[in-house]
């Protein structure tokens, strides 16, 4: 097959595929069989594959929202007062059954991220960035609006305490990011 990028020839090849998500950034998905131009390096991949790779995303995605503080999550009364639609809009509404807002289910109820609804609200797109492809994690909400207002010696000490403690917004150490400690604020 000739590849529709530059002309050259495609190969069958097993080799680890790297994809971008919006929530998690970038991810390896190990041992994936595609066609690569050998050419210009162009991917295709097959419809086993392609299931795969949305499989493993789909997974890493469940992962790092479940790493979440569940103090992060509202329930679906609090979030269709905040989208002001009805409960039945919010269950049937095609994008958000895409997760177009990122969702939790606890038992037999779905918990919304706030973040993500507000960010659906005024875009239309919930998705947010909860890691990086790397496991570090990202920097969100109230912690990122501390950040714009803070010297870069403060910001420093905010994100050295994050690492430190590999959260957003989970309390640890002598503070939490959403409401750090007076030492960390201190020049």
């Amino acid at each position: 097959m000739k590849c529709h990028e530059c002309g050259g020839n495609y190969k069958t090849t097993q080799t680890n595929f790297r994809i971008k998500s919006k929530t998690v950034g970038n991810i390896t998905v190990p041992n994936i069989k595609l066609e690569e131009c050998k050419k210009c390096g162009n991917q295709l991949l097959d419809d086993v594959a392609s299931l795969k790779v949305s499989e493993h995303v789909r997974s890493k995605e469940t992962e790092a929202l479940g790493r979440q503080p569940i103090s992060d999550f509202i329930d679906a009364q609090e979030t269709v007062k905040i989208l002001e639609i009805t409960k039945q809009a919010l269950s049937k509404n095609p994008r958000i059954q895409r997760r177009f807002i990122l969702a939790r289910k606890l038992g037999k109820y779905n918990f919304y991220l706030k973040d993500s609804v507000l960010k659906y609200k005024e875009s239309g797109d919930g998705r947010i960035l909860l890691e990086s492809g790397d496991g570090k994690y990202a920097i969100k909400g109230e912690t990122f609006k501390l950040l714009q207002s803070c010297g870069n010696l403060q910001k420093n000490k905010i994100l050295s305490f994050a690492r430190k403690s590999k959260t957003s917004g989970i309390t640890a150490g002598s503070g939490s990011l959403e409401t750090p400690s007076e030492e960390l604020l201190e020049n």
